[in-house]
């Protein structure tokens, strides 16, 4: 048995007539969020703000831009690994 889990749009080019793709991917954003998406993006969230968290008592400027600069480095791959498979999984659900 064979899955297709590529993004709608490289899916679409091959399944759906050229002309009606952007009104198909347009009706999948339309989609409203489930209860499955909005825990998981609280939980990623959350997951992200807890392991970027730190303390700037004591630090110089720089020193603070530095872990401002660190959180941001770490934050942000922490958010497309957690948050991101729910808006892939909300652009799929669409379809």
């Amino acid at each position: 048995m064979h899955v297709d889990i590529r993004h709608p749009r490289a899916r679409l080019q091959h399944a759906i007539a050229p002309h009606h793709r952007e009104r198909t991917l347009k009706q999948a954003k339309k989609k409203p969020f489930d209860l499955i998406q909005w825990v998981g993006f609280l939980v990623g969230i959350v997951i992200a703000v807890g392991i970027t968290r730190y303390s700037v008592a004591g630090l110089g400027l720089v020193d603070r831009l530095a872990a401002a600069v660190a959180n941001l480095v770490i934050a942000v791959p922490n958010l497309v690994l957690l948050v991101g498979p729910f808006l892939f999984r909300r652009t799929r659900r669409g379809r």
